[in-house]
């Protein structure tokens, strides 16, 4: 982390270089000293915006989009179609009981 020192002298040197006042010094040498790192680009095969976002929250945070995060989703991706499936024959199975009546 940068010391409050060394941020006074780049403001100083930067002020001295530049002629700007204080204020605006200040703003550039700490925007530059917390600046975020680049944004990691997802896979272009991430289509539901849902994942897509989970994926850029990752990635922003600095965990890559990697064979880990794509196995989790697509093991999740395949649980939830196994239960949409069962619990869509289940729905059938009651409308054909229904409908029996």
């Amino acid at each position: 982390m940068t010391t409050q020192s060394e941020i006074e002298q780049r403001v100083r040197a930067r002020r001295k270089n530049t002629g700007e006042s204080c204020p605006t010094a200040r703003r550039a040498v700490t925007a530059a000293a917390v600046a975020p790192a680049a944004t990691v680009a997802r896979p272009a095969y991430i289509l539901h915006p849902d994942t897509s976002a989970i994926a850029n929250v990752l990635a922003n945070t600095g965990v890559l989009v990697g064979d880990a995060v794509d196995t989790l989703f697509a093991d999740l991706g395949a649980r939830l179609l196994e239960l949409y499936e069962a619990e869509h024959a289940a729905y059938q199975r009651l409308v054909a009981a229904v409908d029996a009546e």
